[in-house]
């Protein structure tokens, strides 16, 4: 069907289409608007002055330690998920043809394990830790779950850096490092 309407104003209709057709390429040849935004450059600058900040050294007090172990702290922000603590019985089975015998060989052993995850803030506090635990000798202990000090000494510990990242320098370096700590603790 026909509308009589669009027949008498198709002239009208075509002038305005021609208009927007003329604003629409006006706009186009101009080129991108070049905003200033005020709050951006001011982020901006920060982020690079903390970037080029050298980082300060924390070492932890010992009134938030979770753990001690000699003389170093593992506290709340190491991230330590979980102490674990493992008894091992010492029993041996020993199978003969009409019955099984189990025999308890020395004293029971307590291990302990946990996870701790330390920021490079952190890292110089634990510098001499790899040396102590080298030596193969006797640390003190001490936990929030064991008050009283105890003798550890670490059977198996592992170390590893992730969050690698590129300094301000153009440097690679890593901001994590991953603990795992195991040990037997003596009366």
């Amino acid at each position: 069907m026909i509308s009589i309407h669009n027949i008498f104003h198709k002239k009208e209709q075509e002038k305005k289409l021609k208009e927007w057709e003329n604003k629409e390429k006006e706009v186009l040849s101009r080129g991108p608007t070049k905003y200033y935004n005020a709050t951006f450059e001011k982020n901006q600058k920060e982020e690079k002055q903390a970037l080029n900040t050298p980082l300060k050294n924390i070492t932890p007090k010992e009134n938030e330690s979770l753990i001690k172990i000699g003389d170093f702290y593992f506290t709340t922000r190491h991230n330590i998920e979980s102490l674990d603590l493992e008894l091992d019985l010492n029993i041996e089975k020993v199978q003969s043809i009409t019955k099984n015998h189990y025999i308890a060989l020395g004293e029971v052993e307590k291990k302990i394990n946990f996870n701790a995850t330390i920021f490079i803030e952190e890292l110089a506090h634990f510098n001499n830790l790899i040396d102590c635990i080298a030596k193969r000798e006797l640390l003190t202990f001490s936990s929030l779950i064991h008050k009283t000090p105890k003798k550890i000494l670490i059977t198996d510990f592992k170390a590893s850096s992730r969050g690698w990242a590129l300094d301000s320098q153009r440097e690679v370096t890593f901001f994590i490092r991953d603990f795992n700590i195991s040990g037997v603790l003596f009366e």
